[in-house]
């Protein structure tokens, strides 16, 4: 006799749409997190009058798994320009989408960011892109690879595809697995990058206020799984028939000791004030050349409830080792103003993310889709399971819960 049905460990994106489809089956189950609200990774701090969420994130509003778990269009919106503003020997080139933004997609022709060749490959990698049902996980190359066999050149993959989708996978080797870059590529090709109105934690809220709040226990973290067995930090236990774990996937693995912990790629993220806009434009600023800095986002110039103060974020893509925080923002900081050097910067927080995205290379990706599930009624779920984006979170959560509805 067990205490519980269900338990879920974990209120991030993966476990609130797994309890989503229970509940909305009449399933009931108990929800454990270690923090104060739900979120996960997709979390938001109210830092004085800025909103700062945890690394620089984005709502890509493409993604068709939305629809899924909650209804975006009750969510308050703020679009940036499709596109990105790519800086490149010491200039700034404006590279937008011609297809929803005719004048200024025919304008990006001319910039030297790629041949004119390249750029149509691009259009034809779009539409194929669009007109191609999603889910195939079969034949997964590095991105790089497929990028290549797509006939890119060096000069594109090297001035584009690193800068803005290396920032987007967090992997500025392009060594991610083609089927999540197809999956990001496409919800970006069809639909809006956003920010929300109170930060990226709007969106698994969203979700966990369709539930019912007396199924979720805050603020309680689990140290270990055994045999049905759920063990406290504070001593006490519980059971449960089944137990789905969706936390990162190291803290699984650690739980569980059923797998090896796999490969994270982190990032580091700062916030600033400055004395005046960067850019006119809502749009995203990558690095295409030598530096710290990967990519910006003038917040304010999207979404003015951020601040109301000028404020950007910074994103590092990588965990600086045997370097201090107070390093890092110097650092940043002098590039910052190599690039604006008219606008001053004041430094508001640094955000240190070692278990940012999991890092799906092929052989990495393989190892985890072949975790065991359902062994002594344990289920996982996450986006290490499927892809780096928030659609294979969602895809993961979802699919659990279909996989413990089957077993009625």
């Amino acid at each position: 006799m067990f205490d519980h049905d269900i338990i879920i460990i974990g209120s991030g994106v993966s476990g609130l749409s797994c309890a989503k489809i229970l509940n909305d089956n009449n399933k009931k189950f108990v929800l454990y997190e270690s923090q104060p609200e739900v979120g996960g990774r997709m979390s938001t701090d109210f830092v004085g009058e800025h909103k700062l969420d945890r690394g620089f994130q984005v709502f890509i509003k493409g993604y068709p798994l939305y629809k899924d778990v909650s209804d975006v269009d009750q969510l308050s919106l703020y679009s940036f320009l499709p596109g990105a503003l790519i800086r490149l020997n010491n200039r700034f080139y404006k590279v937008v989408d011609p297809f929803r933004n005719i004048i200024e997609g025919f304008k990006s022709i001319f910039t030297p960011i790629g041949s004119l060749l390249d750029k149509l490959k691009i259009l034809k990698l779009r539409i194929s892109l669009l007109l191609k049902p999603s889910g195939n996980l079969t034949n997964n190359i590095p991105t790089y690879n497929y990028l290549k066999n797509n006939g890119f050149s060096e000069e594109m993959i090297n001035n584009f595809f690193v800068p803005f989708f290396g920032s987007v996978l967090l992997d500025k080797d392009l060594s991610t697995v083609k089927s999540t870059f197809e999956t990001v590529y496409k919800a970006m090709s069809s639909d809006n990058i956003c920010l929300l109105e109170n930060g990226i934690v709007d969106f698994p809220k969203s979700i966990y206020n369709q539930l019912p709040k007396d199924q979720f226990c805050f603020n309680t973290e689990v140290t270990a799984i055994d045999n049905h067995v759920v063990t406290f930090a504070d001593g006490t236990s519980t059971s449960s028939k089944l137990i789905v774990i969706a936390t990162d996937a190291t803290t699984a693995s650690n739980l569980t000791q059923s797998f090896k912990a796999p490969l994270y790629c982190g990032t580091t993220c700062l916030y600033f004030v400055t004395s005046r806009q960067l850019i006119k434009e809502p749009m995203i600023i990558t690095n295409a050349g030598e530096g710290f800095i990967n990519t910006i986002c003038c917040l304010t110039n999207v979404n003015h409830s951020y601040s109301s103060q000028n404020l950007i974020s910074v994103n590092v893509n990588k965990i600086i080792p045997d370097i201090t925080h107070d390093e890092i923002v110097d650092s940043v900081k002098l590039e910052l103003q190599s690039w604006f050097p008219e606008i001053d910067f004041d430094f508001v927080k640094l955000y240190e993310i070692p278990n940012a995205l999991p890092k799906h290379t092929p052989s990495e990706f393989n190892r985890m889709r072949n975790i065991p599930q359902g062994e002594n009624g344990v289920y996982f779920c996450g986006d290490y399971l499927y892809g780096a984006s928030v659609n294979d979170a969602i895809k993961s959560g979802l699919e659990t819960a279909e996989i413990i509805l089957s077993l009625d």
